[in-house]
C-alpha cells in the first residue's frame, strides 16, 4: 500500500445514490456466453487464476457502503396531519395557517384549504410532492368515518383533489379519487381530468380501461382534447384495433377535429385489414371539414380498393372527393387492373381517370404495353407507345422491350432491328435487358447470325468482356442462362441434311445438339418476363437492374424476400434505408416475416440512425418471439439507449449483462460505465467494471484507467481509491495514469493531505511529466498555504515547461496577494498572458483583479485596467461585477456607481452582490434619490430585489417617516414577483410590527414562507405579542403552532403574553395547556404564568384547579405571593368545613404543609 487510507472520512455527495444490484446484481465469474473475447496478443501474459475476481464489488462495498448510500430516514408510523399540512403551507400559509390546531375537519374546511392551494399553485408553481400531502390529508380526513365520526367530502372537494392530482401526474391516485365519485354518486365533468386519465392509461398500457374511460368520457358528452384523441388513436393503432381505431377517429372527425397524421395512420390501419368501406367514410368526414385526402391516404385506400378489386368504387371516390392520386399511386391502380381484370379495362379506367385532371406519364402506358404484349395484343402495344409519343413522352426501356419481345413471339424477328433503331432515335439507352431479349428473340427463331451481331455490340458498348476467340454463340448462351457445354450449334455434314433444323447466311444446314425444348422454355420466359418485369424476382437477384424506387413506380408491391435482400443491401446507405423505412411505415405486416438476419439489422440500422424508439419496439418484438438477437445488435442498441441517458434505460443495458444475453465489446463497456457514471450510478458501475474485467482480463488496466477518471470526476474519488488499491492487493500495476486522476479528484474535494502523501510517493517515479499532476500539486499546496512546496513544484513547473491551468493560477494568486507580494501576482499573470499569446482571455485579469481588491488594494487595480485597455480586452459581465464590488470594498462608492451604470448601459446584468455594494455607497453618501432610480430601473427590467436591498430601501423610508412608502414599495415587490428564492424579511416584519402595519408584516411572513425560507422564532415571538396584545389571540394561537411545527422554540415572553391573554379572554384552561405544553418540551413556565392562570381559576371560583396549578407552580421552586396564597387556603378550609370530604382535607392539609404550615396530627375535625 502507498499510504493509508482513512475509511471513515464523511464524504456527503452521493445523498442521492441507492445501492442497487448489493444481492440481484450478485457478480458472476463466468463469461456472458460461450463467445470468448479477443484478447491483445501484444500484451503480456497475465495469470488471472492467480487474481480473485468474484469479489471485487462485494468487497468495495464492503470497505466504502457508507460512502455509496444514504442515512436511513426517520420513519413514523403513522404521520400526523399536521406533518401533512406542514408539507402543503408554504403554497398558501394563510389559508393553511387556520387549519393548524383543527383535531376535526369540517367538509367546508377541506375545500377551503384545497381552493386555497389551488389559487397559489397558479403563481408558484405546482409540487408533486405537496400535492401528494394535500391528498393524503383529503383520504385522512375521508377515513374519519370509519371511527364512527360522518363526514362526506364536498363534490366540489373531489373535483379540485382530482384536478391538482392529474395537473401534478399522480393518476394512480387520481384514479382512486375517481372510484369513491362513482362510489359516493358524483358525476366528474372536467374533460381535462378524462383527457389526461385516458393518456396516462394508453401510456401504462392499459387498453381496456383507457377505452372504458373514454367512453364515461362520451358518454357526458364531455370532448377529449386534441392531444387525448391524438395518443389514444395513435395507441389503438398500435394495438392494431382496427374497430376501435375506426370508432375514437369518426368521434374525433365529428368533433371537428380533423388532425390530417392521424387519421392518415387509422385509414391505413382499416385498409391493412380490409375495412375500406370505414375508411372511406372516415375520408368523407374529413372532407366535409376541408381536410382533403393526403397522398398517403390515396395511396392506402388505393390498395385496400386494389385488393378488393373494387375499382368502379375507387373511381367514385375519386369523383366525390374531386382529387386524384400522384403518378406512382396512380400506376399501381392502372397494373393491379391490368393484372384482376385486363388492359381494357385499365385502359377505359385510365381515359375517366385523366378526366378528371390525373396526368399519366410514360410508365404509366408502359404498363398497358407491357400487358398488352403480355395478352398478346402487339396492336395496342403500339397504339399505346404511339400515344406516349404523341404525348411528348419518352417511352421506358421495358416498353420497347416488352414490344420487341410481342414481335418476336409473333414471329416478326425481321422487324425486331427496326424497333431498336426507333429506339436509339428516340434518346433511349440500350442496356443489358434489352440485349437479352434481342438475344432470345434471335435464338427462340434460331438467327444465329443474329446472335453474333448482337454479342459484337454488346461487347463494343462495354455491356460484356468478350474476347474474339471466345464463340459469340457460347457466350450468348451464358448470358441466357444456357451452359453451353450441354448444348452446342452444330453444322450438319450428312449429305442428306437429316439433322438440319435451320441454316446460317451461307447456307449451311445447322440444328442444336441437347435439350432443345428447356433451351426454346427458357427463351420463351426471357421474352415472357421482359413483356412485364417482376422487380421482386429482380432485386431478388440482385443484378442490379432495379431498384426500389423503380418498383413502386411500376406500380408494383415489394414482397418480404425482396425487401430484406434490399435491406441487407443498402442498410449502410441513408438514401436507401430511407426508402425501405418509408416502405416499411406503409406495410407495417412486413415486420412479422422479416427473417432474423433482417430483423437485427434493421434494429442496428434505426438505433445508428438515432431513431431508438423504432429500434427499441423492433428490438422487444424480437425478444418476445426469441428471435436470435446477434452481439452488433446488442452493442448498436446500447449505443443509442445511451444517447438517450434515461436511467431505466441504462439499467436495461445493464440487464443485458447480468442476464448473459450479451458480451459487450470493450468500447461497449466504456461507454456504458461512462454513462453510469455520468448518472451517479457508482454500484452499478463497479458490478460492471467487474463484468469488465472477467471478460477482458488482459485490458484490465485500460478499462480501469477510463473508469477510474470518471469517479474522480464526480466527486468519488474516497470510492476510487479503494478500488485502486484493491486492484493493488489483487496484482495489477498501475501507472501515473492513475495517481494522476486520484491526485486531481483529491485536490479538487479537499482531501490535501491525502493528496500530497500520494504526491511524495510518486512524483519520483514519474519520467515524463504530467500536466495534471503537477497542476494538481499546485493548486493544493497554495490551498494550505505551504509556501516552501509551492515553489519546490512551480519550479518543476518552469523547469519542465509545463502548462499552468487557470484554477491552479487562481489559487497561486490568492496566495500571493494573501502574503503582500503583489509583484509576483503581476508575474505571475504575464506568464500566463505569455503562455495564451495566441488568444489573451480576460478571465486571467479578473482573477488578478479579485484577489487585489480581496486584499484592499485598489492602486495595482487600476494598473490592470491601463493593460486592459491598452491591449483593447473588452470587460465582461465578471469583470464588471469584480469593479462595481471591489471599489465598494475599497471605499471608492462613486467608481463603484460608474461602473455599474456602464454595465447596465451595457445590457449586462450585476450580481445581487454588486447591487447591494452600490446600494450601500449611495445610502453612505445620502443618496436615497439615486436608490429609488436604481430600484425602478431593476423593476423595469424585472430584476429581483435582494433581501439587503429591500431592507435597507424599507428602513430608509421608515427613518424618515414614510410608512406608507415603505408599505407600498414592499407590496409592490410581493405583487410582481421581485421577491428572490433566498427572501429573509424577518427584520422587516419586526418593523412593521413596531410600527402597528401587522396586515404588511403578515404578508411578508407569508412571502418568506411561500419560497420555502421560515422566519426565525424571534420574527414570530413578535408577531405572536403584537396580536395577542391587539387581542386577536386566535391569529397569535395559529402562529403560536404554526411556529412549532417549523421546530423553532417560543420565547418565555411569548408564552407569557400568551398566557395572559388567554386567561383575560376566559379561556383558561387553555393558559393551563400552554404551561403543560411548555413543561412536556422540557423547558419551565415562568412564574408570571402560572399566576396568570391561578388567579383566573380564583377568578372563576374554581379552587380546586387553581390550588393543583399552585402546588404544581411550588414543584418549580416558585412561592406564590401572600395575598393569592392565604386567599386560597381560607377558601379551601370553608369549603372542607361544609363538605367533610377527606380526599378535600388530606388536599388542604398537603397545601399547608407545602406552605410551611405544621398541622397538629390527628386532631379531632369537629373539635376545632
Amino acid at each position: 500500500m502507498l499510504f493509508n487510507l482513512q475509511r471513515s472520512t464523511h464524504f456527503t455527495k452521493v445523498s442521492h445514490l441507492f445501492p442497487l444490484f448489493f444481492i440481484k446484481h450478485h457478480c458472476s465469474s463466468t463469461p456472458c456466453n460461450n463467445k470468448q473475447p479477443q484478447s491483445n496478443p501484444h500484451k503480456p501474459h497475465l495469470n488471472t487464476t492467480s487474481i480473485n475476481l468474484s469479489s471485487l464489488t462485494t468487497s468495495i462495498l464492503t470497505k466504502c457502503s457508507n460512502l455509496l448510500t444514504k442515512p436511513p430516514h426517520p420513519t413514523t408510523t403513522s404521520p400526523s396531519v399536521q406533518q401533512y399540512l406542514l408539507d402543503v403551507s408554504y403554497i398558501n400559509p394563510r389559508v393553511t395557517r387556520k387549519f393548524w390546531r383543527k383535531s376535526e375537519f369540517q367538509p367546508q374546511d377541506v375545500l377551503e384549504l384545497l381552493l386555497g392551494f389551488q389559487s397559489n399553485s397558479e403563481k408558484l408553481g405546482v409540487d408533486a410532492k405537496k400535492v401528494a400531502s394535500l391528498f393524503k390529508i383529503f383520504k385522512w380526513v375521508g377515513s374519519r368515518i370509519k371511527k364512527g365520526t360522518s363526514f362526506k367530502h364536498l363534490d366540489q372537494s373531489f373535483k379540485v383533489m382530482i384536478q391538482l392530482l392529474v395537473r401534478v401526474g399522480l393518476f394512480k391516485d387520481a384514479e382512486w379519487v375517481v372510484l369513491e365519485m362513482g362510489k359516493e354518486g358524483i358525476l366528474l365533468d372536467d374533460q381535462e381530468v378524462y383527457s389526461s386519465l385516458i393518456e396516462w392509461y394508453v401510456g401504462v398500457d392499459e387498453l381496456e380501461k383507457s377505452v372504458d374511460m373514454y367512453d364515461r368520457m362520451r358518454g357526458l358528452n364531455l370532448v377529449p382534447s386534441l392531444s387525448c384523441y391524438r395518443t389514444l388513436v395513435n395507441y389503438l393503432v398500435h394495438r392494431d384495433e382496427s374497430k376501435l381505431c375506426f370508432r375514437v377517429c369518426g368521434d374525433m372527425l365529428d368533433m371537428g377535429m380533423a388532425e390530417k397524421d392521424t387519421y392518415e395512420k387509422v385509414v391505413q390501419v382499416l385498409c391493412r385489414v380490409g375495412n375500406v368501406l370505414e375508411s372511406r367514410n372516415l375520408i368523407k368526414k374529413a372532407y366535409v371539414y376541408g381536410v382533403k385526402p393526403s397522398l398517403l391516404i390515396l395511396d392506402a385506400i388505393a390498395s385496400g380498393y386494389c385488393e378488393k378489386k373494387d375499382y368502379d368504387d375507387l373511381m367514385s371516390l375519386f369523383i366525390e372527393m374531386d382529387c386524384f392520386p400522384d403518378v406512382t399511386v396512380g400506376n399501381k391502380i392502372i397494373h393491379s387492373i391490368c393484372q384482376d381484370l385486363g388492359v381494357k379495362e385499365a385502359f377505359e379506367f385510365l381515359n375517366e381517370f385523366e378526366r378528371l385532371g390525373y396526368t399519366p406519364d410514360a410508365i404509366t402506358f408502359g404498363i398497358l404495353i407491357g400487358w398488352s404484349c403480355k395478352e398478346g395484343h402487339l396492336k395496342n402495344a403500339i397504339f399505346y407507345l404511339s400515344n406516349v409519343l404523341s404525348r411528348g413522352l419518352k417511352p421506358h426501356k421495358n416498353s420497347y422491350n416488352a414490344i420487341i419481345s410481342a414481335v418476336f413471339k409473333h414471329g416478326m424477328w425481321n422487324h425486331a432491328n427496326d424497333i431498336v433503331l426507333e429506339m436509339e432515335g428516340e434518346g433511349v439507352t440500350l442496356d443489358k435487358s434489352t440485349f437479352r431479349v434481342l438475344l432470345a428473340g434471335y435464338c427462340n427463331n434460331r438467327r444465329f447470325d443474329e446472335v453474333k451481331v448482337i454479342v459484337e455490340k454488346m461487347a463494343q458498348r462495354g455491356s460484356i468482356e468478350h474476347s474474339p476467340l471466345q464463340d459469340p454463340i457460347s457466350k450468348a448462351f451464358l448470358l441466357l442462362g444456357i451452359d453451353p457445354s450441354v448444348l452446342k450449334v452444330r453444322r450438319d455434314n450428312d449429305v442428306a441434311f437429316s439433322k438440319t433444323e435451320f441454316y446460317d447466311s451461307v447456307g449451311n444446314g445447322l440444328y442444336l445438339d441437347g435439350d432443345v425444348v428447356d433451351f426454346d422454355q427458357t427463351m420463351i420466359n426471357v421474352l415472357d418476363d421482359a413483356m412485364v418485369p417482376d422487380y421482386n424476382r429482380i432485386i431478388l437477384n440482385d443484378d442490379g437492374l432495379a431498384t426500389i424506387g423503380e418498383l413502386v413506380h411500376w406500380g408494383q408491391e415489394l414482397l418480404v424476400s425482396g425487401f430484406s435482400t434490399q435491406l441487407k443491401k443498402f442498410h449502410a446507405s441513408n438514401s436507401g434505408f430511407k426508402t425501405l423505412t418509408t416502405l416499411l411505415e406503409k406495410m407495417p405486416n412486413l415486420h412479422d416475416n422479416l427473417d432474423e438476419e433482417t430483423l437485427n439489422l434493421l434494429v442496428q440500422a434505426y438505433a445508428k440512425r438515432g431513431f431508438v424508439h423504432k429500434s427499441k419496439k423492433i428490438f422487444d418484438k424480437m425478444v418476445k418471439k426469441k428471435v436470435v438477437i446477434t452481439e452488433e445488435t446488442y452493442s448498436a442498441l446500447v449505443k443509442g439507449l445511451c444517447k438517450k441517458g434515461n436511467s431505466s434505460d441504462i439499467r436495461e443495458c445493464c440487464d443485458f449483462i447480468q442476464n448473459k444475453n450479451w458480451l459487450p465489446t470493450l468500447n461497449d463497456y466504456r461507454t456504458l460505465i461512462n454513462l453510469l457514471c455520468k448518472n451517479n450510478m457508482v454500484v452499478e458501475s463497479l458490478s460492471l467494471f467487474e463484468h469488465a474485467m472477467m471478460d477482458y482480463p488482459h485490458e484490465v488496466t485500460e478499462i480501469f484507467y477510463g473508469f477510474l477518471e470518471n469517479l474522480c470526476g464526480i466527486g468519488f474519488t474516497k470510492t476510487a481509491l479503494f478500488l485502486f488499491h484493491e486492484l493493488l492487493e489483487r496484482g495489477y500495476r498501475l501507472d501515473q495514469v492513475a495517481y494522476s486522476h486520484l491526485l486531481s479528484g483529491l485536490c479538487k474535494e479537499n482531501h490535501f493531505s491525502e493528496a500530497f502523501v500520494m504526491s511524495n510517493t510518486m512524483l519520483p517515479n514519474i519520467t515524463t511529466p504530467n500536466v495534471d499532476i503537477y497542476n494538481v500539486l499546485l493548486h493544493g499546496y497554495c490551498a494550505v498555504n505551504d509556501l516552501t512546496k509551492v515553489k519546490e513544484v512551480f519550479g518543476a513547473i518552469l523547469k519542465k515547461n509545463i502548462t499552468i491551468y487557470t484554477s491552479s493560477y487562481s489559487k497561486f494568486v490568492s496566495l500571493m496577494c494573501n502574503e503582500g507580494r503583489y509583484r509576483y501576482a503581476f508575474s505571475l499573470k504575464d506568464l500566463m498572458v505569455k503562455q495564451s499569446s495566441s488568444h489573451i482571455d480576460i478571465t486571467l485579469y479578473n482573477i488578478l483583479m479579485f484577489h487585489l481588491f480581496a486584499s484592499k488594494n485598489s492602486v495595482f487595480v487600476d494598473m490592470i485596467l491601463d493593460e486592459i485597455q491598452e491591449k483593447r480586452l473588452e470587460f465582461d459581465d465578471v469583470t464588471y461585477n469584480f469593479l462595481v464590488y471591489g471599489f465598494s470594498n475599497c471605499e471608492s462608492g462613486s467608481r463603484s456607481v460608474y461602473y455599474l451604470t456602464e454595465m447596465m448601459s451595457k445590457e449586462l446584468k450585476p450580481s445581487n452582490r454588486s447591487l447591494r455594494a452600490v446600494v450601500r455607497s449611495l445610502l453612505e453618501d445620502n443618496k436615497f434619490t439615486e436608490v429609488l432610480k436604481l430600484s425602478q430601473q431593476m423593476e423595469t427590467k424585472r430584476w429581483v430585489h435582494c433581501s439587503i436591498v429591500q431592507n435597507v430601501i424599507v428602513t430608509s423610508f421608515l427613518n424618515m417617516g414614510k410608512l406608507q412608502e415603505a408599505v407600498n414599495f414592499l407590496e409592490n415587490m410581493i405583487r410582481k414577483d421581485l421577491v428572490p428564492d433566498n427572501i429573509n424579511y424577518d427584520n422587516l416584519i419586526k418593523k412593521m410590527c413596531h410600527h402597528g402595519r401587522y396586515d404588511t408584516a403578515s404578508n411578508l411572513l407569508d412571502s418568506m414562507l411561500m419560497k420555502a425560507n421560515i422566519p426565525d422564532s424571534t420574527t414570530y415571538d413578535r408577531l405572536i405579542q403584537d396580536l395577542s396584545v391587539c387581542n386577536k389571540i386566535d391569529d397569535a394561537l395559529d402562529l403560536y403552532t404554526e411556529m412549532l411545527n417549523h421546530k423553532l422554540t417560543p420565547s418565555i415572553k411569548t408564552y407569557e403574553v400568551l398566557t395572559e391573554k388567554l386567561c383575560e379572554c376566559g379561556r383558561t384552561l387553555e393558559g393551563e395547556k400552554l404551561i403543560d405544553a411548555m413543561i412536556r418540551a422540557g423547558e419551565q413556565p415562568s412564574k408570571g404564568m402560572f399566576g396568570s392562570v391561578v388567579s383566573r381559576y380564583r377568578f372563576e371560583r374554581n379552587f380546586t384547579k387553581a390550588s393543583e396549578l399552585l402546588q404544581r407552580m411550588q414543584q418549580f421552586g416558585y412561592k406564590p405571593d401572600f395575598e393569592t396564597h392565604w386567599s386560597l387556603i381560607s377558601t379551601l378550609s370553608r369549603l372542607s368545613d361544609r363538605d367533610i370530604d377527606d380526599n378535600s382535607s388530606n388536599f388542604l392539609s398537603k397545601l399547608l404543609s407545602e406552605s410551611g404550615f405544621k398541622p397538629k396530627k390527628d386532631v379531632d375535625r369537629k373539635s376545632k
